[in-house]
């Protein structure tokens, strides 16, 4: 194998070779899982022979590994950054769903104007309740992140900013909503 200048690509046209010879390697790049001589030979419209003495002179061999080397780390690239701009939009709309939700459960806690405590809203249905528990079951373990400051959500309203009693009691009245006591009818 001839000596290339450092600037030349392996898959580029080398020194000594003819842009004929070149153009044959091209071809016989393009082949990719088929690439064989005689394939490229038959492509071509040329003797097997005079192709396999260009490819021996040229190190075609070699050149076309270096390609698909290239081709995969250019693929493999292009791949990570496809999966980290998905995983950016996924956390992106993970973020939105988590405000518009931390919202809505906001509405739904409201003070006792007498006692300040904390209530639901009455009209929040059965469904809302058993989804505000679950809510508050996941926050009490820890398994939802904390509102960043300067959140929408990040109101003295939204169940974050409860204090653990407060959210005991909040998680205890969602309790009662979705499983009411059923009262014994007396004889």
């Amino acid at each position: 194998m001839e000596i290339r200048r450092p600037e030349t690509q392996a898959w580029e046209q080398q020194p000594g070779e003819s842009p004929v010879a070149h153009e044959a390697f091209q071809v016989y790049l393009r082949l990719c899982a088929r690439r064989t001589f005689a394939a490229a030979a038959r492509q071509l419209r040329k003797q097997t022979s005079l192709i396999r003495r260009w490819a021996r002179r040229h190190s075609w061999r070699d050149r076309a590994y270096l390609w698909d080397l290239a081709q995969d780390r250019a693929t493999s690239a292009a791949l990570a950054q496809e999966r980290e701009a998905d995983l950016r939009r996924q956390l992106q709309d993970a973020s939105r769903v988590q405000r518009v939700s931390m919202a809505k459960i906001s509405s739904l806690v409201i003070r006792d104007p007498e006692t300040g405590e904390p209530t639901l809203s009455p009209n929040v249905t059965v469904a809302d309740a058993i989804h505000l528990y679950r809510l508050g079951l996941e926050i009490q373990r820890g398994q939802l992140p904390s509102t960043a400051p300067g959140d929408a959500a990040a109101t003295d309203q939204s169940p974050e900013a409860l204090s653990d009693p407060e959210l005991q009691q909040l998680i205890q009245l969602a309790r009662e909503r979705a499983y009411p006591r059923r009262r014994r009818k007396r004889r």
